[in-house]
């Protein structure tokens, strides 16, 4: 059989609703073979059923497992997309063969010896259903996955807008800002290059394999202004060099591991404190322990009218507007600027001496108003609207034991804002308690419930 069969003539290509519309068109006045020539259908067959006579059907080559159980299949592969369960080619396959054998039928097209359907069936099964398709999934721990709850989002929206509402913030977007940090690479990454066909071998020269990390803190509020962003290179020793072509008023500090700790986001908070306007503000950041640990960093904000709001654990993926409309951009112009340094200075590397410049690139590209608006806006931050977060958001959660209770969200409200977390405990307690109940769902539960649907 040929993997795409075409017919050799258009006998019976027609179709039942224009067989149907046509019928109806001759009833109401029109020309038999006006009819037959305007819904391209045989004259004679119009005629026959304008006088009763059905018999005749267009030409339909019937499917393996039946128009009624493929849409069933089509619906369940959407269903655990949905959930976070895709199945993969390989799965359906598998699971048209099992169906077929259970229910006895006769499918030519499926392999008795490795026990899967067709490479045939495959693709007939995806013209006739184009409203799936094959895409890359992406990777979402169980603790991700479980934590994007409706419960625990409202219950964080409930705390903001009491936030917001007794600071008199609500229609204040100059004031309300979001901080975080993200890591770049002193290399060239690798993208997508035109090639010769059948090349096994597609290489791109780089100063590394694998570039050490710098970690750069990003902070902007509702109404587009950025905050000069603070670099942190891996090292003990900083030089004057290492700022130039930076961004104006970046900050340049040194870490022994390249990445944010609890006095270097002290020093980031005085940063911070110098380029925000006067007045109360409120500040959103995640659960990183050198945010929520320091009592150092908790009384300075204290002290300079800075409310930190800590987000829920492990939702910063649809709550958090840098991670939503920044990084994502910021990351694309530096690697193209780093792949023009590249190739304008072959045989040269990417050393902390030109990264403040390739910053500055990047950074003057994705820092823009715009972009910092629309990431406050769909993750619903401001304006405030807790129903900004899409529905497909919740439904990873939708396999989840977490049970979210009247009193535990009260108890969650009141350790989300960290403002007022007296001395000697911090907000890592709640965090550490959230993990616990989500911990408590396993693998093995969490599959259970995926096999039950």
């Amino acid at each position: 059989m040929p993997k795409v069969y075409h017919k050799k003539s258009s006998r019976g290509s027609w179709s039942h609703g224009s067989m149907v519309e046509a019928a109806k068109a001759v009833q109401n006045g029109m020309n038999l073979y006006r009819a037959s020539v305007e819904y391209g259908l045989p004259r004679n067959t119009l005629r026959a059923r304008v006088n009763g006579d059905a018999s005749k059907k267009a030409y339909e080559k019937p499917c393996v497992l039946g128009a009624a159980n493929e849409q069933a299949l089509v619906d369940r592969i959407i269903y655990l997309q949905r959930l976070g369960f895709g199945l993969t080619i390989t799965d359906v396959r598998r699971l048209a063969f099992d169906f077929v054998q259970k229910t006895n039928i006769h499918g030519s097209l499926f392999n008795a010896d490795k026990k899967i359907a067709g490479w045939d069936w495959y693709r007939a099964f995806m013209q006739r259903h184009p409203e799936i398709t094959v895409r890359m999934a992406q990777n979402i721990s169980h603790a991700r996955a479980q934590c994007m709850n409706r419960p625990m989002v409202h219950t964080f929206f409930q705390m903001y807008e009491q936030e917001a509402d007794e600071l008199l913030l609500r229609a204040s977007p100059h004031s309300i800002y979001n901080a975080d940090e993200t890591g770049l690479q002193l290399h060239l990454r690798p993208g997508k290059v035109l090639a010769a066909k059948g090349d096994r071998s597609v290489l791109q020269v780089t100063n590394s394999e694998r570039g050490q990390n710098v970690t750069v803190m990003a902070c902007c509020n509702a109404v587009g202004n950025f905050i000069p962003p603070m670099v942190i290179f891996k090292g003990q020793r900083s030089k004057p060099e290492f700022a130039d072509g930076a961004p104006p008023g970046t900050m340049i500090k040194m870490s022994e591991s390249g990445y944010i700790a609890s006095d270097l986001f002290l020093s980031w908070l005085q940063h911070f404190q110098k380029y925000r306007p006067a007045g109360k503000c409120i500040l959103i950041v995640d659960g990183h322990a050198s945010h929520v640990k320091s009592l150092d960093v908790l009384d300075y904000a204290k002290d300079n009218e800075i409310t930190l709001i800590c987000l829920p654990p492990h939702t910063t993926h649809y709550l958090q507007p840098l991670d939503r409309s920044f990084f994502k951009p910021l990351k694309v112009y530096y690697d193209q600027a780093c792949r023009s340094f590249i190739s304008n200075h072959p045989g040269r590397s990417i050393t902390k001496l030109q990264f403040s410049t390739l910053l500055n690139q990047a950074w003057g590209k994705a820092a823009t108003t715009e972009t910092a608006t629309n990431g406050f806006r769909i993750c619903g931050i401001y304006p405030i609207n807790r129903h900004a977060i899409p529905e497909h958001a919740y439904a990873p959660a939708g396999v989840s034991e977490i049970c979210v209770s009247t009193g535990s969200s009260q108890e969650a409200a009141t350790s989300t804002v960290i403002e007022n977390v007296p001395v000697g405990t911090s907000n890592a307690a709640g965090d550490q308690e959230s993990n616990q109940q989500v911990s408590a769902v396993s693998l093995e539960e969490t599959e259970e419930v995926v096999n039950s649907l």
